[in-house]
C-alpha cells in the first residue's frame, strides 16, 4: 500500500538519498601512467608488456585500496544508513559501493567525499534521492499491520502524457494463467530472447530498494517458483543494468535493482511474475508479515540536488594521485585546486 511514512520500515527505507561510486581495476593502455613504448626500444614489445602489466597491477592495488577506504567511510559518514558492496567483472572489472543516507546533502557530500579518495584511481559516483510515496505493508506499515497491495499500477510517463489509467495489479487474465501454469507445475512460460549485456549501477537514472519479511523456508521454497522465472526475464529487459539480493536475520529477503530510466523500472513491475507475488505475499500473513519498497531517482537539473543527474567522473591528476573532485583532469592541470 502507497505511504509516505517509513517510521516502522527497516532502515533502509528510511534513508532519503543514495550514493553508487565505483573504480575500474584495470587501466586502458592510454590512460596507464609511464608506459614505454615499443616502438622507442628498438621494435622490442617485451619493455611496453611489462610497463603495461607494472601500470595493471597498481591500478588495481588503487582499486582495492579506495574500495577498502570508501566502505569504512560510508559506513561511518555523518548521517550514514547502510551500505554494502560490489565488483563487477563484465562488461570491465570495477569495484564499488552503494551506500543510503539520511539527507540528500549528505549524499552528495559522500559522493565528493569518495571522488576525492580516489589516490591514482577514476572514481564514477552518482546520487539518487528517494521518491517521497513508496510502498509499505503489515508490520512495517506506519498507518497500521495491514497487508494489501496496490490496485493500480503507478503509470509510467506516457500513460501520464495521454491520461490513461494504468493497468490493474490483479488483473483476472495474468491470475488466471499464473493459476493454470502452477496447477501444471511451471511457473509460467520460459522467458525467450537474449540476457542484457551487464551495466554499472553508477549509470542508472533509477532504482528500487524493497524487502519482504517471509514467515519461514516454505515461504521462501514457493517464492522461488516465480522469483527466479521473474529475475531471468528482467535480465532481458530493455533498461536492466544490474541487481543485487541481501539477507537479514531471521527470514527477510531484500533486494536492490538499477534500471537506465523510472519507466524502465515501473514496466519492469508489471511482469505477471511480479503481479503474482505482490498477490500471494499479501493475501493475509501466512506468507509474510511485512513489506517495502522505496523507488530512488536521479535529481532533474536545477532540482534541490543539482546535479545528480549525471555521472561525476575523478581523475587522478599527476603522479602524486591528487584527484580532481571537480571533473576531468585538464581542468585543474597539474593538481591545483580551483
Amino acid at each position: 500500500m502507497r505511504t509516505t511514512d517509513f517510521s516502522r520500515a527497516p532502515r533502509q527505507a528510511r534513508a532519503a538519498a543514495m550514493v553508487v561510486a565505483e573504480v575500474a581495476e584495470v587501466a586502458e593502455l592510454a590512460d596507464a601512467p609511464d608506459v614505454p613504448d615499443a616502438r622507442a626500444s628498438g621494435g622490442s614489445g617485451t619493455s611496453g608488456t611489462s610497463g603495461t602489466s607494472g601500470a595493471s597491477a597498481d591500478v588495481r592495488r588503487a582499486a582495492r585500496s579506495w574500495a577498502r577506504r570508501a566502505r569504512r567511510t560510508s559506513a561511518t559518514v555523518d548521517g550514514a544508513v547502510w551500505q554494502t558492496a560490489y565488483r563487477l567483472r563484465e562488461p570491465e572489472r570495477v569495484r564499488g559501493v552503494i551506500a543510503y543516507l539520511e539527507t540528500a546533502e549528505q549524499a552528495l557530500a559522500l559522493a565528493e567525499a569518495l571522488a576525492a579518495d580516489g589516490r591514482g584511481a577514476t572514481v564514477r559516483t552518482r546520487v539518487l534521492v528517494a521518491e517521497e510515496s513508496g510502498y509499505s505493508n503489515g508490520v512495517w506499515r506506519a498507518e497500521g499491520p495491514t497487508m494489501a497491495h496496490v490496485e493500480r499500477f503507478t503509470p509510467v510517463t506516457r500513460e501520464v502524457e495521454r491520461g490513461v489509467e494504468p493497468p490493474l495489479v490483479a488483473d483476472p487474465r495474468v491470475t488466471a494463467r499464473g493459476a493454470s501454469s502452477r496447477r501444471g507445475g511451471r511457473a509460467g512460460r520460459r522467458p525467450r530472447g537474449p540476457v542484457r549485456a551487464p551495466g554499472s549501477p553508477v549509470d542508472a537514472h533509477a532504482m528500487f530498494i524493497g524487502a519482504t519479511r517471509y514467515r519461514g523456508l516454505r515461504s521462501w521454497l514457493v517464492l522461488s517458483r516465480e522469483w527466479f522465472p521473474m529475475v531471468a526475464k528482467m535480465r532481458r529487459m530493455h533498461g536492466y543494468l544490474w541487481h543485487a539480493v541481501y539477507w537479514e536475520a531471521p527470514f527477510t529477503l531484500g533486494t536492490l535493482a538499477f534500471f537506465e530510466t523510472r519507466d524502465d523500472l515501473l514496466v519492469f513491475a508489471r511482469l505477471p511474475e511480479h503481479r503474482r507475488l505482490m498477490q500471494w505475499i499479501t493475501r493475509g500473513t501466512r506468507n509474510g508479515t511485512g513489506g517495502y519498497i522505496r523507488l530512488h531517482v536521479a535529481a532533474e537539473p536545477g532540482g534541490a540536488t543539482d546535479g545528480g543527474d549525471r555521472v561525476d567522473v575523478h581523475r587522478p591528476v599527476d603522479d602524486r594521485g591528487a584527484p580532481d573532485t571537480h571533473g576531468t583532469a585538464d581542468e585543474h592541470p597539474g593538481g591545483a585546486s580551483s
